[in-house]
């Protein structure tokens, strides 16, 4: 499940949805609700508790959400608003949210850089292919299509390079399309 949840993070990504949280739902109470702490609830804990630190070690700096094991499954809006209230206590996912949106282009001397976050994204796993005014971008199965802003329309591709989970595509201006820097 972790291995699925950071393929669904890194399509997220593509596409330009901001990931605020990531949620580990039906988690055991710490304690495990066994007296002697080496009963069968006790080891499904520490099991648990195990996958749990991956998953806060893999997702950084992104916080980890714990809903509770519940007897029922919360349903409505009052029990679900509940749940929320629960699990983000007093996280503004709003105010924490990165300054720079999913996408950014940037100057860099002669060159420009857009810069596409795909956390999780593996080299191997991608493609990239420019077709007319568009970036033609696949991570796995997963495939985007980026109609390129009006500067970069302009330019051609000299580079990619995938790094931290950020993929950064070097454009260098067209002379016969520029009329001057």
């Amino acid at each position: 499940m972790v291995a699925e949840a950071r393929r669904t993070l890194t399509s997220l990504s593509l596409f330009g949805y901001r990931v605020d949280a990531v949620v580990a739902n039906r988690v055991f109470p710490a304690t495990g609700g066994s007296g002697d702490g080496d009963g069968w609830l006790a080891g499904w804990v520490r099991a648990q508790q195990a996958v749990l630190a991956d998953v806060e070690e893999s997702f950084a700096p992104l916080p980890v959400l714990r809903g509770p094991y519940c007897a029922v499954e919360p349903v409505g809006a009052e029990q679900l608003g509940a749940l929320a209230e629960q699990m983000y206590g007093d996280l503004d996912p709003v105010a924490d949210a990165p300054e720079h949106g999913p996408f950014d282009v940037e100057r860099s001397g002669d060159e420009f850089v857009l810069t596409v976050a795909l956390p999780f994204a593996e080299r191997d796993d991608m493609d990239l292919v420019r077709s007319g005014d568009e970036l033609v971008l696949s991570v796995g199965s997963s495939r985007r299509v980026l109609a390129l802003p009006s500067a970069l329309r302009r330019c051609t591709v000299v580079g990619a390079a995938l790094r931290d989970g950020v993929l950064r595509i070097r454009f260098e201006p067209d002379p016969d399309l520029w009329m001057g820097l």
